[in-house]
């Protein structure tokens, strides 16, 4: 007979690596970009990888680790959409509905010493 205990802690561990899996699976997935030099300011321009222009939405998942702080910027129509405080550990989501190849985003630090933004993005038809 099998201790019930090791064969539940066996089957927690398969569980949790599926889900880290998953997890990590869908950020390797999308399409990303990072922003170059932390301390400088950077206006990135996430594009469409395919020709097709039947875009409907959009959606922007910010990751990273910042010393310092920043803030962060998806413009539209020339103006501030959405905008994210930066500093410590970054985790935020963006979306909405999309009819274009393109998206402006801002990225302006404050007092920044170290780290890494990545932005991890998807044109939804």
């Amino acid at each position: 007979m099998k201790n019930p205990v090791v064969v539940g802690g066996l089957l927690l561990a398969v569980i949790i690596f599926i889900a880290l899996w998953l997890l990590f699976a869908q950020s390797s997935a999308l399409p990303s970009v990072s922003v170059s030099d932390v301390r400088q300011p950077e206006t990135i321009v996430l594009e469409q990888e395919t020709g097709d222009d039947s875009v409907r939405w959009l959606t922007v998942r910010g990751s990273g680790v910042l010393n310092g702080e920043a803030t962060i910027s998806w413009v539209v129509d020339g103006q501030p959409y959405r905008v994210e405080q930066l500093n410590d550990e970054i985790d935020f989501e963006w979306g909405r509905d999309w009819h274009s190849r393109t998206a402006e985003i801002r990225y302006e630090p404050g007092e920044v010493r170290s780290g890494t933004v990545s932005l991890h993005y998807k044109f939804h038809r």
